[in-house]
């Protein structure tokens, strides 16, 4: 044992302070400490420069306030909020100082590469980085804004420029710059509509009195209108970051500042899925952007954790909370998340059946044996009480193989009433959820895709036969349905569809050329036919087909002699102008011949319905309309076409009361009814040069709020 007395303690005291270590001591008193290199970045509150620290034999970098005396408020409030963030994600401040007048703070220099430039690399170079390794640096950003808002502290500029991955995986969020702490009082600069906007370079967080970068900040970052800021700001940002890492774009762009900030404002962008529809973005992850990127904050995540584990469940093959996840979502994703046990449950149904054939051919034969030896048992007197013995011995194990083989049978028959029940139970959803909604609205191509889901689980579903023959030969697919015909035996007569088509096929069973006016002449002569749902449901189908299968010119001509025959007016019109840009303008005015099926599909550019029965919408979708005449009809509606990229639009003499889809086009003129309740309103539809209102119906201070741009003008009302 060591003896600690006083002259070991002298002795070890003085080897401590050895030369080498005097040595440092003067240097540590006579040397400056920090050294600075070359610049590494300047942004609009702050210069970074490369720093050596001679004490500890390391590079660092020093950060210093530019020279504005709101710059140095703000830098004095990075260093007091930096300084309480200790964790693994968040760059970490060292030291903070004053040197020849000027402060600075001292923290770790970063190596790799920010997310903006490792993202926009890779896609340079067709290396894209895996989705997986996307989401797990995304969950370690969600990992630091989640501390950061345990101490109350906001970001308030999260952008991918802003974080740093190293080639060793370790991921930092930076600059701090824009963070502010929740307990002091929330102030945001003036609408930033009334300030000055200048085309400079965009990705500025600290330019013109914007807290933020556009295209990645909160509404309520640019307006106070739009709220206090909160963690649910942060969370747009985070959202608008994961939306970068899906699609590899920035979620909001335009060519100006203020077209960004309208943009924020609105919430006007374009889901990461539709944008990018070749990148394959999964749903769930599609459905989580739009919930974190949500105009209103109460419609956000209620905070950074409930986001992350949404990413988890991700990752882990559950459903997300931002989706409306179907029974048949979740069945896939149980059957995805249980992949091995699914497998080893076929393999072992497999073997229990295999075993169970197995166990009944031992059976006979051991019976065989019983019967053998018993017989042998009675030849030879002197061996019979040995024989009869064996023989019972063997009839005992028998019985008890019976039992066993039984048993597994009755197993094997759970297991498969069990999987029959969950098939059946999914097809009856397909067709009472999705086809008869599909079917009811005319939405013949997803109609025909679930009914062939349905037959997917369910092979001699006997309805879901009939449905589907019905479907092609709306589609004109003849030789499709004999097929299914002979392998249909339910209760529906089918004999009607069997006439109806076999003058399209030749004596060799091959289907023939077909005009248009034979098309038609089937059409019709359903229509004619004596009321049956079916009938007409094909008929309608046939009738909105005809773009598959003839050029526009005999299109038209089939449409015209279509709905003339039904048109229920002394008047009728129908006229289709080929446009410049291979579009057309087609006017059914003032004609009754409801619905109007034959033009679904058409790339219609001007559209007149007016003093029609048209009613319909649906079979607006996906038309490239830009002007469209629906007065006096008895449309009450617009919110099934919202996405049309209208300029002109009358809706004179409808019951529409429900502005919200008119106040999104890209109008230029507009002609309203009555049923206006905010005047005003019309004042966001920033293209709009043009409104015709009704006589004495709005009073004159509420026209004198329109804007300046908007040329007034009246139409005589007749109530």
């Amino acid at each position: 044992m060591i003896d600690f007395d006083e002259q070991f303690m002298s002795h070890s005291f003085d080897d401590a302070f050895c030369d080498e270590s005097k040595n440092l001591l003067q240097k540590i008193g006579s040397q400056k400490r920090y050294t600075d290199g070359e610049d590494i970045a300047c942004g609009g509150m702050k210069r970074i420069v490369n720093c050596f620290d001679s004490f500890t034999d390391r590079e660092l970098a020093r950060a210093y306030p530019l020279n504005d005396k709101t710059k140095l408020n703000d830098f004095l409030n990075e260093i007091r909020l930096a300084s309480k963030l200790e964790h693994p994600n968040i760059v970490p401040l060292y030291d903070m100082g004053v040197e020849d007048g000027q402060i600075y703070f001292i923290m770790k220099k970063l190596s790799g590469s920010n997310l903006q430039d490792l993202i926009s690399s890779s896609t340079k170079n067709s290396d894209i980085l895996p989705l997986n390794q996307c989401l797990e640096i995304f969950l370690k950003l969600c990992d630091a804004i989640s501390f950061a808002h345990s101490k109350n502290i906001l970001h308030l500029d999260i952008k991918p420029a802003n974080i740093q991955v190293d080639d060793y995986g370790q991921v930092l969020l930076c600059d701090w710059g824009l963070a502010r702490d929740l307990s002091d009082c929330d102030t945001v600069s003036e609408d930033l509509s009334t300030q000055d906007m200048h085309p400079v370079n965009l990705e500025l967080s600290y330019n013109n009195k914007i807290k933020g970068t556009p295209g990645y900040m909160a509404p309520e970052q640019t307006a106070r209108r739009f709220g206090s800021r909160s963690s649910r700001t942060d969370i747009y940002s985070l959202g608008g970051v994961l939306y970068f890492l899906l699609s590899f774009k920035k979620p909001l762009e335009g060519e100006t500042l203020e077209q960004l900030i309208k943009k924020t404002q609105e919430g006007d962008f374009i889901s990461p899925r539709q944008r990018c529809p070749d990148l394959m973005i999964p749903t769930a992850l599609n459905s989580v952007v739009l919930k974190a990127m949500a105009l209103k904050p109460e419609n956000r995540y209620l905070n950074v954790a409930e986001l992350a584990n949404d990413i988890r469940s991700y990752l882990s093959g559950f459903a997300t909370s931002a989706e409306d996840a179907s029974f048949l979502k979740q069945l896939k994703l149980l059957i995805k998340r249980n992949k091995t046990l699914f497998t080893l449950g076929s393999i072992a149904l497999s073997f229990i059946v295999l075993l169970t054939a197995y166990f009944i051919t031992q059976l006979k034969e051991e019976k065989l044996t019983a019967e053998s030896a018993k017989f042998h048992a009675e030849e030879m007197a002197q061996k019979s009480i040995i024989s009869e013995s064996e023989a019972r011995r063997a009839q005992k194990e028998s019985e008890e193989s019976t039992l066993q083989a039984l048993g597994l049978v009755e197993d094997l028959q759970t297991e498969k009433k069990y999987s029959s029940t969950l098939k059946n139970q999914a097809a009856e959803e397909l067709m009472e959820k999705a086809f008869t909604p599909f079917r009811h609205n005319k939405n013949y191509f997803k109609a025909t895709e679930t009914i062939n889901l349905v037959l997917q689980l369910q092979p001699n579903n006997q309805e879901a036969i009939y449905h589907l023959a019905l479907m092609e030969m709306g589609a004109f697919k003849f030789k499709q349905i004999k097929d299914l015909l002979k392998s249909y035996h339910g209760e529906q007569e089918t004999s009607w569809i069997t006439e109806a088509i076999s003058p399209f096929f030749d004596k060799a069973g091959r289907m023939k050329p077909y005009t248009w006016q034979q098309q038609l002449n089937l059409a019709n002569q359903l229509l004619d036919s004596s009321y049956n749902a079916d009938k007409q449901y094909v008929a309608w189908h046939i009738n909105s087909s005809i773009h598959n299968k003839f050029e526009m010119p005999d299109c038209i001509k089939y449409a015209r002699a279509s709905m003339a025959k039904r048109n229920k007016s002394s008047h009728f019109q129908f006229t289709a102008d080929k446009l410049s840009d291979a579009s057309y303008r087609v006017s059914i005015a003032r004609s009754l011949c409801a619905p109007y099926e034959e033009i679904r599909h058409w790339k219609i550019s001007e559209l007149d319905l007016s003093h029609s029965n048209f009613r319909n919408l649906t079979i607006l979708w996906n038309s490239p309309l830009k002007k469209l005449n629906i007065a006096h009809t008895p449309v009450n509606s617009l919110n099934k076409i919202w996405t049309l990229p209208l300029e002109v639009l009358n809706i004179k003499g409808t019951k529409i009361s429900d502005y919200e889809a008119i106040y999104q086009y890209p109008l230029q003129a507009l002609t309203i009814n009555e049923f206006c309740s905010d005047l005003k309103r019309l004042n966001s539809i920033s293209t709009l040069r043009e409104l015709i209102l009704p006589q004495a119906v709005y009073s004159p201070q509420e026209i004198t709020k329109l804007s300046k741009n908007i040329k007034v003008t009246f139409y005589n009302y007749d109530r």
